[in-house]
């Protein structure tokens, strides 16, 4: 959930924030119609050719010529972007330009119609004398033609009346004048028709207007997008992190991965430290503290046959590897055990991390190592705590070699003394998978407990872990899984 989560907020804030950073482009659109076809019926051919016809303006409206025509008028640096497409089933084309500026695009588009017009027209007119010019000189001699033979009709009428040959032969060429002057007429008019549809051919059918709102970025939709994407990378990112991810995520899981005997459950801690003396059997039930007492109660029924003093006297509490709480838990079990009214010794063998001379708050220049090297005495090494029946026999001073110091001949003899002086002996060591030492302390106690924490082992530690206890035939009493589940009905009694 927490993958997804973020994943999707990460992905909406900087599809949001590169949205907003954009700078906003512009669109303006000039629509342009270019006639196709002049006749009031279409066919195959004029279809295609009017398709042609189309797809010509549109790459013509995109030409290097045009566009750096267009870059001329308006004295710009960069070719402004432009599209060119044509609107299906209408003889329209729109132009649409792109830029930061809304006036700028405007321009831009209106100027690239008028270029592509007046290109257009130059096209079809072309350099040379046009048909219709050939035309108007032949109508006009035709004209002049006419107008003379007319008049020498008129002028041989008045002056010769009784001629009626010659006037008919007169009359005969005024007819043949006014019936080429009609033939030429008529075709000039048809070419006057034809290059006024060519002159109109292309024509602006709607300006491009000043852009009121930008075109580009489409905040609403890129953060949508942006949403589902991010949902999308989430979801993906989950299952490949629930795949590749080997911790440990309940109780179960790690009783199943180690295959020990669960016989302590301890839920997150609900502060740094509960060590004072004012904790006592009767203080209030929290279910931290209830989950130390009954660890304690799983230890004391070790004892097959209800002696006294356990047959567990000195336990070794350890974890696969650094960071799962054991010196928590020991420093706890230690004060749960002290409270019942046993004699309680812990001792610091951690000679690489030492943790218990800070928890009980207690100096650390004499301890373990000065012990062992016989740097001091017995006396002086061990510490009382503020609770009664409760002493920490402290790492001291780190060595340079723990292991040697470890594994010297005073430490069998020293666990040995301390299991008859102490009703309880806790040990706490390094990790089982850290350092050597680990397996050396295991043979010299009564028991070992592993502290496993949940959320954090992974599968394949805890299993290497419990195998190398196994290789050394170590007596492993149970498995204590740290920051584990929360029990309703026991947090509710707890609390009452």
């Amino acid at each position: 959930m927490w993958v997804i989560l973020s994943t999707l907020l990460v992905t909406v804030l900087a599809v949001t924030v590169v949205t907003f950073m954009i700078t906003p482009i512009y669109t303006a659109i000039t629509t342009l119609r270019v006639a196709t076809a002049a006749s009031g019926t279409v066919s195959y051919s004029d279809y295609m050719y009017a398709d042609r016809l189309l797809n010509t303006y549109v790459k013509l409206a995109t030409s290097r010529p045009v566009l750096d025509n267009l870059m001329v008028k308006l004295n710009l640096q960069i070719s402004p972007e432009v599209t060119v497409i044509t609107i299906p089933n209408t003889e329209l084309i729109t132009i649409s330009v792109d830029d930061t500026n809304p006036v700028a695009a405007q321009n831009s588009a209106n100027t690239l119609a008028a270029i592509l017009i007046a290109q257009a027209q130059q096209l079809y007119s072309g350099s040379g004398t046009s048909m219709l010019d050939i035309l108007k000189v032949q109508l006009n001699q035709a004209e002049s033609e006419l107008n003379l033979a007319q008049q020498q009709y008129d002028s041989f009428v008045s002056q010769h009346a009784g001629d009626t040959q010659g006037i008919n032969a007169l009359d005969q060429s005024v007819q043949q004048k006014q019936k080429y002057y009609s033939t030429i007429l008529a075709q000039y008019d048809q070419a006057r028709l034809a290059e006024s549809l060519r002159t109109n051919l292309i024509s602006v059918v709607e300006p491009a207007i000043v852009p009121l709102t930008p075109s580009k970025p489409n905040k609403p939709l890129n953060i949508l997008a942006g949403f589902f994407v991010g949902l999308a990378g989430g979801v993906g990112m989950a299952f490949l992190f629930e795949n590749l991810n080997t911790r440990l995520l309940t109780s179960k899981q790690i009783e199943a991965a180690a295959g020990l005997k669960p016989i302590g459950k301890i839920p997150p801690m609900e502060r740094k430290s509960f060590f004072n003396t004012k904790h006592d059997e009767q203080s209030p039930r929290t279910p931290f503290k209830e989950a130390f007492r009954r660890l304690r109660i799983q230890l004391l029924l070790q004892n097959p046959n209800g002696q006294e003093k356990s047959a567990l006297g000195s336990l070794m509490i350890t974890s696969s590897e650094p960071g799962e709480g054991k010196s928590t838990v020991t420093a706890n079990l230690a004060t749960a055990f002290a409270q019942s009214g046993k004699k309680v010794i812990v001792v610091d063998g951690d000679l690489h991390i030492p943790k218990q001379h800070k928890i009980f708050e207690l100096p650390n220049k004499v301890g373990l190592s000065t012990l062992l090297t016989q740097l001091t005495n017995i006396e002086e090494a061990i510490q009382a705590t503020k609770l009664p029946g409760l002493f920490v026999l402290t790492s001291g001073p780190l060595p340079s070699d723990p292991a040697k110091i470890i594994g010297s001949p005073n430490m069998p003899n020293l666990i040995k003394w301390l299991s008859q002086e102490y009703d309880i002996v806790l040990v706490d060591s390094p990790a089982v998978l850290a350092v050597a030492e680990t397996t050396l302390l295991a043979s010299l106690v009564d028991g070992v407990i592993l502290v496993a924490r949940r959320n954090f082992i992974r599968e394949e530690i805890v299993k290497e872990a419990c195998r190398q206890l196994v290789d050394i035939k170590a007596h492993v009493v149970g498995l204590v899984v740290n920051d584990s589940e929360k029990n309703g009905t026991y947090y509710y009694y707890g609390h009452k």
